[in-house]
This record gives structure tokens, sequence and C-alpha cells, in this order.
């Protein structure tokens, strides 16, 4: 059986705005081997509290690192803000499908909520050639300028919605979507579940064009424990290994896409 678990080492901890942090680490194993749409567990070597490891989708990899997105909300992810390089670490991953594959002749409308970025601007790492694009990015507004300023150096063609209108267009990120979607148009989607929800009623008919990835509670990661698991039309799927991304089509049957 492959090796999943895999040691790590804390290189930095980046402040990027008041609520999120880049972290990057050390480990050559899940570098190399990550696909976009993947992510990893990610456990503090010697913390028991909490015990289990929490997931982090994947935002970019170099030969022997990878950076992670982190929102700071909790506990683990205070901790983190905190820690200093040289911090060691355990990754169990890359988990998930890798659902994102290499786009053929489409234009693909990246649509991010917060550090749903994260595995979208790992697929723009990962496809280069891709020059029919666009990317929307959503965030609350105020305190959130310094991410914002991040995501833009890393795209092209990007539209900004806040909240609370301090940002770019003043509403959520389906503000900056067109009404329907072309023939040869695709979105691939990750942030919050309100609106991964909104998202799919808006392109109910062209649910088979949108790309959306679940972030739901895990433990194991590995499909064992069960506690991911969805209902789609396919029948169950568990999010940590048959996603984190579906057709909104598929995911509809569980209401969480819908």
């Amino acid at each position: 059986m492959e090796r999943i678990d895999h040691n790590g080492t804390i290189l930095k901890v980046r402040l990027i705005s008041s609520e999120v942090i880049e972290v990057v680490l050390h480990c050559p194993a899940v570098a190399l081997s990550a696909k976009p749409g993947q992510f990893v567990m990610l456990r503090l070597r010697g913390v028991l509290d909490p015990l289990l490891g929490r997931p982090f989708a994947i935002a970019a990899t170099e030969a022997e690192t990878v950076t992670l997105l982190v929102q700071v909300v909790g506990k683990f992810t205070h901790l983190l803000k905190t820690l200093p390089p040289g911090t060691k670490a355990n990754l169990r991953g890359p988990m998930g499908n890798g659902y994102l594959e290499r786009p053929s002749d489409k234009k693909i409308i990246f649509v991010a909520g917060t550090v749903g970025a994260a595995p979208l601007l790992f697929a723009l790492q990962s496809f280069p050639e891709l020059k029919k694009r666009e990317f929307v990015l959503g965030v609350p507004g105020k305190g959130w300028g310094g991410f914002v300023s991040y995501v833009e150096e890393k795209t092209q063609n990007i539209k900004v919605c806040s909240d609370d209108g301090t940002l770019g267009i003043k509403g959520n990120a389906l503000a900056a979507l067109p009404e329907t979607l072309g023939n040869n148009e695709e979105i691939w989607a990750c942030g919050p579940l309100p609106m991964l929800k909104a998202m799919a009623r808006k392109y109910i008919e062209q649910a088979g064009q949108v790309r959306v990835s679940l972030d739901m509670k895990m433990a194991c990661g590995i499909g064992g424990c069960l506690g991911c698991v969805i209902s789609t039309d396919k029948g169950p799927k568990r999010v940590c290994v048959d996603g984190p991304f579906f057709m909104a089509k598929e995911a509809r049957a569980s209401g969480v896409a819908s």
C-alpha cells in the first residue's frame, strides 16, 4: 500500500490579512505527487489537542514545498498562526481524487469564496497553458485587502466582490458571474456552502458545467470513518476520497449543492 503519512517541517507562516495565513511546509513526498483539487490532513507532531488532522486544500507546490492558505477561525488555526519555522508536522496526503483535470479548449471561470481560492490557485499553477480563463473572488470586505492582493498577484483577469462593498463589486461572488454559461464555458468553484448552493440554483439547467468543492468535516481522510459521506445521483460518495470536487449535477441529490 502506498504510504500516505509523511513528515514535514514548517518553513514559513505569513500573515496575509487579519484572518488568513500562508503556511509553507517542506514535504517533498506531497509536493511531488499532489494534483489540483487535492488536500492534506495536517497535524503537529507532539500535539494531541486536536488529536486528528485538519484538512487544508493545497494552494501551491514547488520541488519540495507545499503551500496552504488557512483562515484563522479555531483553536488549531490560531495555534498555527503562532508557530516558528522548524516546527515539525505530519501531512497525510495528498488526499482526494484530483478531479480538476487539464482542460481542453474550454473557458474556465474560477469562483472562489475567501480561502476557497487555494485549490483554484493550484489549478492555475498546474495549467499555465490555460488562456481562456477568468477568476472571481468573493470576500467579506474590510480587513481582507491583503488577501485580495495576494490572489491578484497570482491570477489574471480577476473580478473581486465584497459583501460590504469596500473591495471591488458590492455583493457576493455571484454578482460577477454571467446569467448563463456558454456551451464552451465551465465553472470551477470552491468556497462557503451558501455560495455553492446559490451557484447551483443559478445554473440549475447547466449543472453539468459547474464543478464544486465540498468542504465537509473529516476525521480520517481515507474514507474509513464514513464521516463525510454524501448522497449523489450516482449513489453514496465519500468527499475525502471521491471528491472533494464534484459536478454540481452529481452532488445535487445530497442537498449540499442545490
